[in-house]
């Protein structure tokens, strides 16, 4: 395809070749209506039955925005601290990124690595989402595991890595998946479409078996949190000048009656 900034998605495939894409419930009816009116649709649907997954890309190598990496990616006893390309700005003081790790490279198990590959990692969404994110970590990961060209600045792109590596990277996906019982769709980005600066997978469980999973995990009880306090304080912030605007016409009334006997009433 020949694409340097892309969205890719895998989701479930439901049903026989007469199926269809799964997904977010929300987001079936588009998947549906996008891929049945390719041309190739039974043939994909054969094959999708097949494996039991369904994968597409978007992409525009047109796109073009900055995208802020996250300094402290490879630190694992720091606090989270982060800014995304959207501005929104996340901060868990109290949360390292090692805590976050429940699989992999840094995790406090015994478990350090995906047959024998140090440098992949599985953890927690930092916003709480019900999901688990794998992870290349770029410090662990350096010689044969990362192409020559990629060896100075973090990775961003599957091709920076040997199949090795990339085979790792997705078998830890699969390992997140195997855990719940399932998943509702992976999701990963590229170039211009990332939010942060680095290769990382989303893999989107079902809530109810996400909360099955992990509703009593520490971590994840203070990440959801400190999301709350987050969604409040954005709350608070547009709620502020809409109770201004609310009021204004209040102290309007109450200044209009001494200042029409002087001037007369006039519109404007």
């Amino acid at each position: 395809l020949a694409l340097s900034s892309y969205h890719l998605r895998v989701v479930p495939w439901l049903g026989g070749i007469t199926g269809g894409p799964g997904g977010r419930q929300k987001q079936r009816d588009e998947l549906r209506c996008i891929f049945e009116g390719q041309a190739d649709a039974r043939s994909v649907a054969a094959a999708a039955a097949a494996t039991g997954f369904f994968l597409f890309a978007a992409g525009d190598n047109s796109r073009s925005r900055d995208v802020p990496s996250m300094t402290e990616m490879d630190n694992l006893d720091a606090p989270i601290s982060y800014e995304d390309a959207s501005g929104r700005r996340v901060e868990v003081p109290e949360v390292t990124v090692r805590e976050t790790i429940i699989w992999g490279a840094g995790a406090d198990t015994a478990d350090n690595g995906e047959d024998g590959v140090t440098g992949v990692r599985c953890s927690f969404d930092f916003q709480g989402r019900p999901a688990l994110i794998v992870v290349l970590a770029h410090a662990a990961v350096q010689g044969d595991a990362v192409r020559a060209s990629a060896a100075a600045a973090c990775v961003r792109r599957q091709s920076e890595l040997c199949d090795e590596t990339l085979a790792a990277f997705w078998r830890m996906a699969a390992r997140a998946v195997v855990h719940h019982g399932g998943f509702e769709d992976m999701r990963l980005n590229a170039g211009a479409f990332q939010n942060v600066a680095h290769l990382h997978l989303k893999v989107f469980v079902d809530h109810e078996e996400f909360v099955r999973a992990w509703s009593d995990h520490p971590v994840l009880v203070r990440l959801k949190e400190a999301r709350q306090l987050r969604a409040l304080a954005v709350q608070q912030q547009q709620q502020g000048p809409q109770q201004y605007r609310q009021q204004k016409p209040e102290r309007g009334k109450q200044s209009k009656a001494p200042i029409e006997p002087q001037f007369g009433t006039h519109t404007r």
